[in-house]
């Protein structure tokens, strides 16, 4: 037996300020990124680390070209991200969707999606930074700490839904 999905309301949510700023400062933030990464492919060697073992020393090394694909990735799941964020009824949700808590519940969710944005290519610019000093050898043990945080990064989204959900009960 097939169970029908519930008919949430549609609701158009118009970005706030606030919202707005977070936009800007994920583009900013990709834009810059790509800009350094461009600007330093120009001038590290052209063998990178590619893999790194559990303390954080480089046990494979590749083509330069490698340095490319993390901001590729930060691209594709910013721009996926971005058009998920668009449909935000379709999301699972703590709370039962009602015309009354719609609007509120859609705008916790695009932000988290917004949040997870920002996040994400955060992640990528400390991989990169890694991978970057690691080549240069300038690399301290606070980089092995980022890695192992990694994780925990991209947990920041949902604790902060969840949390919002229950500060609005």
């Amino acid at each position: 037996m097939v169970k029908k999905i519930h008919k949430r309301p549609r609701v158009s949510l118009t970005i706030t300020p606030y919202e707005k700023g977070l936009e800007i400062f994920g583009l900013a933030l990709l834009i810059t990124y790509w800009a350094n990464t461009l600007y330093l492919y120009t001038i590290i060697t052209d063998a990178i680390p590619i893999h790194f073992d559990t303390k954080g020393n480089p046990d494979a090394y590749g083509d330069k070209s490698s340095l490319l694909a993390p901001p590729r990735l930060a691209i594709i799941f910013y721009l996926l991200l971005t058009f998920i964020s668009f449909f935000p009824r379709y999301f699972n949700y703590l709370t039962e969707i009602t015309p009354e808590n719609a609007e509120s519940e859609y705008r916790k969710a695009a932000n988290t999606m917004r949040y997870l944005k920002l996040f994400i290519v955060i992640i990528f610019i400390l991989l990169s930074l890694l991978t970057i000093f690691t080549t240069n050898e300038i690399k301290d043990n606070y980089f092995n700490i980022l890695i192992l945080s990694v994780s925990y990064i991209l947990l920041l989204p949902l604790i902060v839904y969840i949390f919002s959900h229950k500060i609005n009960k």
